[in-house]
């Protein structure tokens, strides 16, 4: 099942030097806490004159669509999925 939402998140970020990747290694959503395994994709979406961070990202069981707005530094979370359809 696809939930779309917009509701800010904690999250915490992994920054690798060999291979230039930044990718969120942790996020707090409505009190819980789930550990990224995979990036997915990660892409700029431009919005108005701001260039949004889109990522892609899942766990074991879930998969999550995280916007992070460089201007502000705030993370919402766009989607979640757990593979299912409705």
């Amino acid at each position: 099942m696809l939930l779309k939402l917009e509701e800010n998140i904690d999250v915490v970020l992994l920054c690798k030097h060999q291979g230039n990747i930044i990718m969120p290694y942790k996020i707090r959503w409505r009190n819980r806490e789930y550990r990224i395994t995979k990036l997915g994709y990660h892409f700029r979406e431009k919005v108005g004159k701001t260039f949004f961070h889109i990522f892609h990202v899942t766990n074991d069981s879930l998969a999550f669509r995280l916007r992070l707005d460089p201007t502000s530094l705030h993370w919402t979370i766009e989607e979640v999925s757990d593979g299912l359809t409705d």
